[in-house]
């Protein structure tokens, strides 16, 4: 009988991997189909898993094989400097595979910063001072000036993706990545609908890949506030006061300003606390943001109450609610709306999209590594490439 190989590993590295993927003991052994002991053991270095036990374990906790042979534990990443969550459901901890959503954009956040190309990525230094005691108002037209987006633009707008694409290239003229977390990955929106992490060089954005397009505008922008901020934590939507109540209220400004809302002629016009649906739609159309943003900002100005806000709110929740069971159906029904070559793209971002593919043609990176960094087989290159680098790219439905 053939003797099998057992992995050289440290321990500490088995530890390390089990911990950071955000797995407890009982749950990693179901999941390696083995017993909570034996975990433990190897995990004390009282006995080593075999190499293809190790390969498993690899598989289980989505790590490089090579990861655990490092010579010393790797630099850890911190997975709960700062989430946007919806304001319920609020868990103390995040799951596996948030981590790893997480963890992956900070391998690429590396790849970019060791592959750079000035012709698709450079750092941009961002001119503002940010504190949580300033004035909303002043504070919004000023990120809006940053952003460089005129309200006369937002306006030509022809539809919610091209809104979010322009929101998009003017967050990441700044040098900031921005990812979405992949569908496979089924991150849940009570889970997460944003993070941010403030970094000096390439900071790094990431929405939630199955919010809708409004959703992502809006959490885009609450996002950027934050590395303005260069504030980390987990966020919570409910406390009033908090830095939260202050990001949201600088987005909804930046999306919908004052001025720009009140002299609309719909609320110009407008004599009563209470909206009609079709007033909220065709407001939320013009500006780009969901009918929730649109009322939110009314209150604030003093054009709706506090309550008639709150009771829409609920009707938006139950019909949002309906709206995701039944894009789940037509999902199983009809797979995924976008062509997978977009979905790479979207998932990774163009700018580290761009930066490997350009790495790759010149011959600084394999093609496996180019198939590595972007997850995806080398035959749906020439779809990315077409998409990516076309003069379309700019308003690509991302």
């Amino acid at each position: 009988m053939a003797t099998k190989v057992k992995a050289l590993v440290k321990p500490e590295l088995l530890q390390w991997a089990r911990k950071s993927s955000r797995y407890d003991p009982k749950t990693a052994a179901k999941k390696l189909r083995i017993s909570v002991e034996r975990l433990q053991e190897w995990e004390e270095g009282r006995s080593k898993p075999t190499v293809s036990q190790l390969r498993r374990m690899a598989n289980v906790y989505k790590k490089p094989l090579a990861v655990f042979y490092l010579s010393q534990l790797p630099k850890t990443f911190d997975p709960m400097r700062d989430f946007r969550r919806l304001p319920y459901e609020i868990t103390e901890d995040i799951s596996p595979n948030l981590a790893h959503e997480v963890e992956k954009a900070y391998r690429r956040r590396e790849v970019v910063l060791e592959l750079r190309d000035e012709s698709f990525f450079q750092t941009k230094e961002i001119e503002l001072d940010v504190k949580i005691s300033d004035n909303p108002e002043i504070i919004s037209t000023k990120v809006r000036d940053l952003l460089g987006v005129s309200i006369e633009e937002q306006y030509k707008w022809r539809s919610k993706y091209e809104a979010f694409n322009a929101w998009r290239t003017s967050v990441e003229n700044y040098g900031i990545l921005l990812f979405q977390t992949a569908p496979t990955a089924r991150i849940p929106l009570e889970e997460m609908r944003g993070v941010s992490i403030s970094e000096k060089e390439g900071p790094i954005i990431m929405l939630n890949g199955t919010d809708s397009v409004r959703g992502k505008i809006f959490t885009l922008i609450h996002e950027f506030i934050h590395l303005l901020l260069k504030y980390g934590g987990i966020c919570n939507l409910d406390e009033v006061g908090n830095i939260e109540v202050f990001c949201n209220r600088i987005a909804g400004t930046v999306l919908v300003p004052t001025l720009s809302l009140l002299l609309h002629p719909i609320v110009s016009s407008h004599k009563s606390t209470k909206w009609d649906d079709d007033d909220l739609v065709t407001l939320a159309e013009d500006f780009w943001v969901s009918q929730e943003v649109i009322l939110r900002r009314l209150v604030i100005l003093g054009k709706t109450s506090e309550e008639f806000y709150q009771k829409k709110r609920e009707e938006y929740l139950k019909r949002y609610a309906k709206f995701k069971e039944e894009e789940k159906e037509r999902l199983r029904e009809k797979g995924l709306h976008l062509p997978y070559s977009k979905i790479v793209i979207r998932n990774n971002g163009i700018p580290y999209t761009k930066v490997v593919l350009s790495a790759y043609y010149e011959e600084k990176i394999t093609a496996s590594d180019l198939s590595d960094y972007l997850g995806t087989k080398l035959k749906h290159l020439s779809k990315i490439e077409e998409a990516v680098f076309s003069q379309e790219s700019g308003t690509i439905r991302l």
